[in-house]
Parts: C-alpha cells; structure tokens; sequence
C-alpha cells in the first residue's frame, strides 16, 4: 500500500514549541545554587525545561533522587545542585501517549543527553548554572484513510473526506480510489493513542459505501453507517487503517427526508421558513410554517445537507433527527446540518428556532426638594412583545434611582412601552432612555424602549407639588379697589385686585418666589402668609416687605395651600407755596403777595391760601400746607391747583414761576403774567413746591 504522509498541526506547534525552547535556552544564564563562597552566598543550579507538542505534565529524577520534580509543559524550574557532575532523569510515560524525543542542553559543552535512557549528564560548575530541555512528542500513532474502488467506480476517482477529534476538523481532503488490496489512501494524520476520530465520506450521488474497516495494533471502530458514509475509529499504536469501499449503486430506490420547523418561544414568527437541501450537484429549496412539516422529498440514499434561511433576531438552538442517529454533524451558528438517509426510509430533520431577548427595567428619580415622595410607590404601564402589565418602584430619595425589572424575555429590536400612571400632585417632569441608542421615540410622557442584547432602562423623574395663592389687601382708600399684577417663580403674569385672591397655584414644593410688579404710585407695606392647615404659623421666608418674597410650600392638595398677602398702601405727596423778588432792585421786601390753592381727594374738594411776605435775598416758603395721596382710588392723579392773587402792590407782575417735585406740570400762564395767574400740577411722591418770583414793572 502506498501512503502519503502529511505534515500536520501539531508537528508544526512541535517545531515552534523546539525552536522556542532553544531560544529560551539560550537566554538562561548567571542562575545559582547556594554554597558558600569567599564569605558570600554563591547559587549552583540546573534549569530544567519540558516542551513539546503535548500537554499535561512530566516528572524528573535528579542524581537518582526519589522524589520526582514534577514539570509542566512549556514550563521551567531551577533545581538546586552540587557543583560537580549531576545526572537528570525524565521519568516514563505511563500513559504511553508521548515518548521523548529530544534532549537540549545550554551549554551545548556542559554535557550529554541520551533519548534511549531518557538522562542528561552534565557538569555544573561552582556557582553557575546549566539549562536541559526534555522535548517529548505523541507516542507514534497516525491515522490514514484509504479508498478501494469497488463495483462500477472507476479506478483513479476522487472522493472526499473529513476528519473530526475534540472538535478539531481535519479536511476536507481527496483520496482516489485504488483497487484492491492496492488501495489508494490519503494523507497521514498523528493522534494519540486511544483518540476517538469521527471519518466522513462526502456523498457521491449515485455511489454508496458498501464496506467500511478500520484497521491496527489496538484500533477499533464504532458508530458505523454506510448509508452515511461515516465511521467512529478509536486510534491503537502505530498506523490505524480506515478502509472505505464503495460502488455504484445500481437501481437502487430512493430515501426520503423532511423537515419540521419548530418555534422554541413564543416570538417565534409562524413564517414561512425557508430550507434548502443539497445532495452533490442536485439541490432544492423548501418552505414550511412553524409547527408543521414538509412533506417527505426523495433523495439519493446517503448524506443529504440542509441549510435554514433565518436573521437576527432569529437562532437556531437545536437540530435533531429522527431516528437521532441520522443527524451525522451540525452547525448552529449558520443554521446547517448532514443527514443521513437510507434506502426506502425517511428521515425527519428538526429544526427549533427561539428568538434572541433582552430585558427592559423602569427606573424612578426624584426631583431635588422631593423629599416627600422618598418611598413612595409609583405604577408604570409597560406593554411589550409579552403582553400588558403593571410595574411598582419604590421612589428612592432625591438624588439616588430606584428601578424594577421587567422580569419578561423579550425579542431584541422590539418596542417596550412604558407610561406612568398619574399621582395627585406629583408632576412627571422627565422622561429617557438608556442607553439613548435604545430610544425608539420617546415623549415626554412616554418611554419607548428598543429592546437590545442588555437590560434597557425607561427613567421617569418626579417632582413633588404644593400650592399657592396670592391675595392682595389695601391699607388706604386709595389702594382699595385697585389692580396689582404678580409672578409666581418667574412664570406667566397674572392679576389680582386689592380685596381679592388669585385662583390656586401649582408649583414645585418646597419654596416659591412671589413677585410683584412695580407701581410707581403704591409701595409695599406688608407680606404675610397663612395656612388654613396651620393658620398661627409663618410660611414667610424672607422679610416682611421684600419683594420678591419667597414662601414655604409643602407637598400636598390645595387644602394645604400656602396663601401669600401682600398689603398695598398709597405713595404720598405734599406741596407747599414759595415766593420771591426778581432782583433787590424790585423794592418788594416786606411787600405781601396772596396765594390761594384748591386739590380734589376721591371726590372731596379742599382750598386755602396763604400769604407770603417778600424777604430780603431769599425765598419765603408755608409750611407744607397738605399730605395727600397722590393717585384717587380710582386711580387718576390728584391735582393741585395754586393761584397768584391779586397784591396790594402796584405796578407788579409774576416773571417767574417754578415747579419742583416728581409730579407734573399741567397748565401754568405764559410769562411774564399778571395777577390772578393759576399753575395746576399732578402731585408727585414726596414734597411738591411752586415758587413763584415777583418783579416791578416800573
């Protein structure tokens, strides 16, 4: 028989694991073994090493020392020796899978190494340090496949192989057919002794295997199927044999196959689902509804491949036969399998699909100034892929997130939606999703959540909410009755009347800025707050006229609703009369100059006047002469008007007439004028004066 030999995996990783071992060997130096030297502590060693494309572990005996260092391989350990000649043994295999092959010492001068006694002798010198590599390899075993030509098959023909031990595939590979007992076999592949290979012949349409043997010193073989074409061979020592025959199949009736689609979960989607069966040159496409079966397809007796038709979120999770020793190989990942099929039988393929799923979870964050709702319970409505049902969380205090899941799978790429149901007095301020990339179109009161491969979060934050009321209170006549305009923390103007109160207020709990809008002819007199809940306490934060005032706002309805009274009094005007000469040369010092004044308060008309004697290079002033609000209750300005009677002087006229405050002018006569001359003025805030100034006219 001739046989070509094949370099294979492991050899290689034997050649990489030698050279780097000889690499490793070569950097070994100046290691010690402890004798004492000249008052210093000098270090005398061997490093041992095992390598080798094997795995496990290997025991040494050093100068015939009966307790074995054990060594792992592509691992070193330093041994502590004598200075002098030293002997290192690697102990046998018991398991008879590896055998040495190879000894390496550092330096190449410190000694020998025999394979056949499994020893290193070396000389160390005092001090120093010499590094022996034991290289083992498998114990000799390979495993061949060869082919025999058999009824109708033409000599030279090509047929297909795979190999399967530990889940590591060798092949596919061509062996051509040979005619018995010189039959043609493939390359040569190493295994340890006693590994189970799993052989598959790819089928031929119209050519079966008709004998399958394997063959060896302490070879066996299991799990045979012709129909298939495979073969379980457990490795002996030395070469194992696998012997395959085949021959044309001479009408010979067909099998059959069908396949069945089941839904693992419920997300699955009915379909339908596509399948495509193939069988050398020949394939054929199917499709069936989840939870049903095609109908039996006729195929050629031996390996029938079918592959599904699926995408994310869809998973293939099993695929069974029926009977179960027809599934010969599977692969999930692409949603693939072989079959077996006999002559005259049907095979049932099976396939179970599930839907891969993630996980959504409801989240509640408080607002700052919440403390209120800390452990309050709040109810989401969340429908998803898995129906309809309500989630309790626990508000957490302010600052911290509490959050519940979802305990339902549900299919990635589907829509959870999540919605709070509503609480008296608790406004939903915020509404998100995370991770954002999950966010399938939220609102701003409701969460979609894309489902992903984690645990997607619908957060929902929460304000807690109080109430307040603004009312207004006159402390005059001329205050009552009249319209004063308010914000509450910044928000949309509103009016309230003096006497009345504005309608209740929502707003955050905990504090709110009330402000009042500037009038110039009102001012603040008061601010006080009153709770019917609480109608001796203080809600009064700040000062008892200022402006804005912020006030305490506790959570709750409006029946514990903070009333805010901001009380409004009147801004006040007095006026007074002045007189005076043009100039010294006027000669009016001592002359008396009539004044007669009349004002109109809500209504009521009040008149006077004064007179006013000339002084001597200064003006003459009354004393204030009213205290008068300056607007009526119906808010017009209250007027006053001054007049310039008629003196007893003669040849005199006015050449000027002053006006000071911060009212307004709003008749005076042209100058210069005589007597009587009348100046009227709206009465400003504070003191209001008109001097008047006198002058001859000869």
């Amino acid at each position: 028989m001739s046989t070509v030999e094949r370099p294979v995996a492991a050899s290689k990783k034997g050649r990489r694991s030698l050279l780097a071992g000889v690499a490793a060997l070569a950097l070994l130096g100046g290691m010690s073994l402890g004798v004492h030297q000249a008052g210093a502590t000098v270090v005398t060693k061997v490093e041992i090493c095992k390598g080798g494309p094997v795995s496990g572990s290997a025991s040494f005996s050093v100068n015939g020392s009966t307790t074995p260092v054990v060594i792992p391989v592509g691992s070193c350990r330093g041994v502590l020796v004598p200075p002098g000649v030293n002997t290192i043994r690697e102990l046998p295999d018991n398991s008879g899978l590896t055998k040495l092959g190879n000894i390496m010492i550092n330096p190449t001068t410190a000694g020998t190494g025999s394979v056949a006694t499994r020893t290193a002798t070396v000389t160390v010198p005092v001090g120093g340090n010499v590094a022996v590599r034991f290289v083992n390899q498998p114990n000799g075993s390979v495993l061949k496949v060869c082919k025999v030509a058999g009824s109708g098959v033409p000599v030279g023909q090509s047929f297909t192989f795979t190999e399967n031990a530990g889940g590591q595939t060798v092949g596919p590979f061509a062996v051509a057919a040979g005619t018995a007992p010189g039959q043609s076999c493939g390359y040569a592949t190493d295994y340890q002794v006693g590994t189970k290979v799993s052989i598959a012949e790819v089928a031929t349409p119209g050519i079966a295997a008709t004998s399958i043997v394997v063959s060896g010193t302490g070879a066996s073989q299991s799990n045979t199927n012709l129909n298939a074409g495979t073969v379980t061979a457990t490795v002996g020592s030395g070469i194992t044999e696998v012997d395959y025959t085949n021959s044309v199949v001479v009408n010979q009736p067909p099998g059959y196959i069908e396949i069945c689609k089941n839904a693992g979960d419920p997300f699955v989607a009915p379909g339908p689902w596509m399948f495509t069966l193939s069988q050398g040159n020949w394939s054929t496409t199917q499709s069936v509804l989840a939870g049903q079966c095609t109908g039996d397809v006729a195929v050629n007796p031996g390996q029938v491949n079918v592959s599904e038709t699926f995408a994310a979120p869809d998973y293939v999770s099993s695929i069974a036969s029926i009977p179960s020793g027809d599934l010969l190989g599977s692969n999930l990942a692409n949603g693939s399998a072989t079959f077996a099929v006999a002559s005259g039988v049907a095979t049932t393929a099976v396939f179970t699909n599930d839907v891969q799923t993630g996980y959504v979870k409801v989240c509640k964050t408080l607002a700052p100034g919440s403390d209120a709702l800390t452990g309050m319970p709040f109810n989401f409505n969340v429908s998803d892929a898995a129906g309809s049902q309500v989630i309790t969380v626990i508000a957490s205090a302010p600052g911290q997130t509490a959050c519940s899941p979802d305990y339902s799978a549900l299919p990635i790429g589907s829509v959870a939606t999540v919605t709070e149901q509503s609480v008296p007095n608790v406004a939903l301020t915020g509404v998100s999703v995370t991770p954002a990339s999950a966010d399938a179109g939220s609102t701003n009161t409701t969460a979609a959540v894309r489902v992903g491969p984690s645990v997607n979060a619908a957060n929902f934050t929460n304000t807690a909410l109080g109430w307040v009321e603004v009312c207004k209170n006159a402390a005059d006549a001329s205050t009552a009755g009249q319209t004063f305009n308010f914000t509450v923390n910044g928000g949309s103007s509103f009016p309230v009347t003096a006497g009345q109160c504005s309608q209740p207020i929502q707003v955050p709990a905990g504090t709110a800025s009330i402000a009042e809008a500037a009038n110039a002819n009102y001012y603040l007199a008061n601010v006080t707050t009153v709770s019917v809940t609480d109608p001796a306490g203080s809600r009064l934060l700040t000062g008892p006229t200022t402006n804005p005032a912020t006030v305490l706002v506790p959570f709750g309805g409006v029946g514990n609703e903070t009333i805010a009274t901001f009380t409004n009094a009147v801004v006040q005007g007095a006026f007074k009369i002045c007189t005076q000469q043009t100039s010294p040369d006027a000669n009016l010092v001592g002359k008396s100059f009539p004044y007669s004044y009349t004002y109109s308060v809500n209504g009521v008309v009040s008149s006077g006047s004064v007179n006013l004697t000339v002084a001597l290079g200064q003006a003459t002033c009354s004393g204030v002469i009213a205290t008068l609000p300056v607007v009526n209750a119906n808010g017009t300005p209250v007027n006053v008007s001054v007049t310039s009677q008629v003196p007893t002087a003669l040849s005199v006229d006015i050449a000027g007439i002053l006006y000071q405050g911060s009212g307004a002018v709003t008749s005076a006569p042209p100058l210069p004028a005589m007597f009587p001359a009348t100046v009227s003025f709206n009465l400003g805030a504070g003191m209001n004066v008109t001097t008047w100034t006198n002058g001859a006219t000869h």
